[in-house]
């Protein structure tokens, strides 16, 4: 398979469908629908590993358990910014994608890769990103809708998926294939998605029998959060972390922005600068595919 294509595929589901739904499904019941989420992919990942007999139970499942742990805080903490804005938490994800790109070139050498091409892309992209983001948030200060707790929730998603992303490149690096990735990090995933459900029902008591709607509603979603996670770790198999991951950080910015701006109505139009910088992160992007 081409590289490019777990890429493409993963960008319309991780960065289009994911945070549509996640917006609409709202507020009510987080910690419950977090514990749902993650029990039916630790359940798809399992019946996935038998059916293609790559579960595997050694010593190396370890590490990836316990970074199951820390995405299951990631995740609650993503769940919790998209609720209080989409378009907003699609300015400030760029954060665990330079935490990714700087362990990968630190330590595994991944500046091999860039030629001219790649370094101006990855150069265009991050700056018009970061550019984006600081006009963004000088108007929502200016207006006042800055939020502590915001930037608290994407500051923990955005350091433990630094960690975590480069991670997965690691494991791909060590012929790990994703059947056999997957059921250990979905179930330190649905661990901590357990504990937190049992710290907040201590505050909201909510009951956590769900109707067959809901059932039905997250286990359609919760293909679309393994999905999304088999694809990504099957791109690090097929291509470096360095190259793939400014693409993503690209698509992570420009697709959920347009989603939160333009479907949910959540800011006006874009200006003339913002449309000028979303330019520049799309021609970046292109020129990365283009000259790997």
């Amino acid at each position: 398979m081409l590289w490019y294509m777990p890429v493409l595929l993963r960008i319309i589901i991780a960065h289009g469908l994911f945070p549509s739904f996640v917006k609409v499904l709202g507020r009510r019941s987080l910690a419950k629908r977090n514990v749902l989420q993650f029990l039916f992919c630790f359940s798809y990942a399992v019946c996935f590993a038998l059916l293609w007999g790559q579960l595997i139970i050694d010593q190396r499942i370890y590490p990836i358990v316990i970074m199951g742990l820390f995405n299951g805080v990631g995740a609650y903490c993503q769940w919790q910014a998209i609720r209080i804005s989409l378009s907003r938490n699609a300015l400030f994800t760029f954060w665990d994608d330079i935490i990714a790109m700087l362990l990968a070139y630190v330590i595994l050498g991944e500046g091999q890769f860039l030629n001219a091409g790649i370094g101006i892309g990855i150069a265009l992209s991050l700056g018009a990103v970061i550019l984006f983001a600081v006009e963004q948030y000088q108007k929502e200060k200016e207006q006042g809708k800055g939020s502590l707790a915001f930037y608290f929730y994407v500051g923990v998603y955005s350091l433990v998926w630094g960690v975590a992303t480069f991670f997965m490149r690691f494991m791909g690096l060590q012929h790990y294939s994703a059947g056999a990735f997957l059921p250990p990090w979905y179930l330190g995933s649905l661990i901590t998605a357990l504990l937190i459900m049992v710290y907040r029902q201590g505050s909201d008591k909510e009951n956590f029998l769900s109707s067959k709607r809901e059932l039905l509603v997250m286990g359609v979603f919760s293909t679309l959060v393994i999905g999304a996670l088999a694809l990504e770790y099957y791109a690090f198999l097929l291509a470096p972390l360095i190259i793939v991951q400014p693409i993503f950080l690209v698509s992570e910015m420009v697709v959920p922005s347009l989603i939160g701006l333009y479907v949910f109505r959540e800011r006006k139009d874009l200006n003339r600068k913002q449309k000028m910088f979303f330019a520049l992160c799309i021609l970046g992007g292109l020129l990365i595919v283009l000259s790997f």
